[in-house]
């Protein structure tokens, strides 16, 4: 077949792969619309990004997926259930006594159980026997362990994010939460060094405590050392003050006997000079009292400085009444022989 035409310029062929029409693309988006709509599974709840952009948005969109297809979960909880009914029945059937079985943990560990024997599980003596009693099962749907795991990772990191305080105390529980290799031995290894005593080593401290006795040990000896040599030096400082003491009173008693010397020295010269003058005295009174008995005699040129003579006259004088006699003669004496001589008629 071809296309007739006319002129010099022909005409433009239109290709037939131009792609999906408009109307067609939209009509599937309203399908997929529809049946989200129907089902109650929206992209949050897949995992896929929709209209939502908050986190508590894009939570509360994941749960009204959960609400919407709950019938879904119930219904196979139902049926595990029931399964597990069966299997308590058939159990004690199969299991005897004096085997090992495995079983599993919430987080997948796996663990071998005795049974029928007498053992220490989780810190507890027990004894499981399968065929004593009977038994009921409790099902829980809903996410699985890893996804309940991460979601708390994903909340404790936010806690921690909040409260960083406490993040040395919950390093633990937040590494066996993370999903990724080996994550369970660095929880071990965390709280290993959470549990262990606060502190230096038991080793370190018992050499901390011996280097603290032998340092209060040669404290103690140094300090007695020490006070006996304050002792010493205040016997010492005793023995000092009691000799200069001593010193001192021994110098201050032979200065008050030197001074007593003195005193009695001056006291015997001057009682040896009054002695003298009163000698002197005495002998000049003599002489004089001599010289007035000589006088009253009539005895002339007699030598009064003899001492013989003034011996005799001197015994002569009896007592104190005659000696004042003497002296008032020797005064009216004197007087006489001061007085000019005159003639008869004078």
């Amino acid at each position: 077949a071809y296309v007739e035409y006319d002129g010099p310029i022909a005409p433009i062929r239109q290709p037939l792969d131009s792609g999906a029409a408009a109307g067609a693309l939209q009509e599937a988006m309203n399908a997929s619309d529809d049946l989200k709509a129907i089902i109650g599974i929206h992209d949050a709840g897949m995992g896929a990004q929709g209209n939502e952009r908050s986190g508590v948005a894009i939570r509360n969109r994941q749960r009204e997926s959960d609400v919407s297809t709950f019938h879904f979960i119930d219904n196979l909880a139902r049926a595990v259930r029931h399964g597990g009914r069966i299997l308590v029945d058939l159990i004690p059937q199969v299991y005897e006594k004096d085997r090992i079985i495995r079983i599993l943990g919430e987080d997948g560990s796996p663990e071998q159980i005795q049974l029928g024997q007498p053992i220490v599980w989780k810190d507890a003596p027990r004894v499981f026997d399968l065929a004593v009693g009977s038994y009921d099962v409790v099902v829980k749907a809903g996410p699985s362990y890893s996804t309940r795991r991460e979601e708390a990772a994903t909340q404790q990191i936010e806690f921690i994010r909040a409260v960083p305080q406490l993040a040395p105390d919950m390093l633990d529980i937040l590494a066996k939460n993370l999903d990724w290799p080996q994550a369970d031995k660095l929880a071990e290894r965390i709280e290993k060094k959470m549990n262990a005593p606060q502190g230096p080593a038991p080793e370190l401290l018992k050499e901390q405590a011996k280097g603290q006795v032998t340092m209060q040990i040669e404290a103690a000896r140094m300090q007695a050392s020490t006070q006996q040599k304050q002792a010493d030096a205040q016997v010492d400082i005793q023995k000092f003050q009691a000799e200069a003491a001593l010193k001192a009173q021994a110098e201050q008693i032979q200065m008050q006997h030197q001074a007593g010397i003195e005193r009695e020295k001056i006291a015997s010269n001057e009682r040896i000079k009054a002695a003298q003058i009163q000698a002197d005295r005495e002998t000049t009174m003599l002489e004089l009292a001599s010289g007035i008995l000589a006088a009253r005699e009539g005895v002339k040129g007699v030598n009064l400085t003899n001492s013989s003579t003034l011996d005799q006259h001197a015994q002569a004088i009896s007592g104190p009444g005659q000696l004042f006699d003497v002296l008032t003669e020797i005064q009216s004496l004197a007087q006489n022989m001061s007085l000019p001589k005159r003639d008869a008629n004078g």
